[in-house]
């Protein structure tokens, strides 16, 4: 029985800990990104850009089940220009060739009020313009799924931690500053508990997710 699996946005941290974490469901793995590069043996690499429709509605053919995990440059104007316009080639591929899509999300569009128990009926009300592009892309998401016309879970995790994460604001104003012999810095309450997420368990979720 065919199990064809594809990453999208595979070269980041997520992406190769999904393929690892893929193996054990299936060898029928697919790397897509600008420049792919094996996790396993046998991953099958397709360059291409997720900004291209063309490319991105190609990549999908004959796939079941795709993960959209790519990680954009922490700068709201990219977020503005490139996050609705990826979500939307995502969407039109998986639909045009009816594969199952599981999205990694972040929290950034909930209500700050509903932080002190995060649920998945928490309101979507964004206080910042990231906030903003992601209640986009996931209200986009979430329309589509209430039509139906294909499967599409959304995972959504607190900041990232762990080995080789790019991206991280843990890593960038903790851990990099420590090691770098300088002060740590904390743009939170320190008083208030903040969650993060170890990538190893969120790659394996996904994978579970998808599967």
């Amino acid at each position: 029985m065919r199990n064809n699996q594809i990453i999208l946005g595979a070269g980041g941290s997520i992406g190769t800990l999904l393929a690892k974490n893929l193996k054990q469901y299936t060898n029928e793995i697919y790397l897509f990104a600008r420049n792919p590069k094996k996790v396993n043996e046998g991953d099958i690499l397709i360059k291409g850009n997720l900004l291209n429709t063309v490319q991105t509605v190609n990549a999908l053919q004959n796939m079941d089940v795709a993960y959209l995990v790519v990680g954009l440059p922490y700068e709201t104007k990219i977020w503005e220009r490139d996050w609705l316009k990826i979500a939307l080639n995502v969407l039109d591929g998986c639909i045009q060739h009816n594969v199952a899509l599981v999205f990694l999300d972040n929290v950034y569009m909930y209500d700050p009020a509903c932080f002190d128990n995060l649920t998945e009926d928490a309101a979507i009300k964004s206080v910042s313009k990231k906030g903003a592009v992601r209640a986009a892309v996931a209200n986009l998401l979430l329309e589509e799924m209430n039509r139906e016309d294909i499967k599409i879970i959304i995972a959504r995790s607190a900041d990232f931690y762990g080995k080789d994460v790019a991206r991280s604001m843990f890593n960038e104003v903790i851990v990099k500053r420590i090691l770098a012999g300088k002060k740590a810095n904390w743009f939170i309450d320190a008083n208030k508990k903040h969650s993060l997420t170890l990538v190893e368990d969120a790659a394996k979720a996904i994978a579970l997710l998808g599967n």
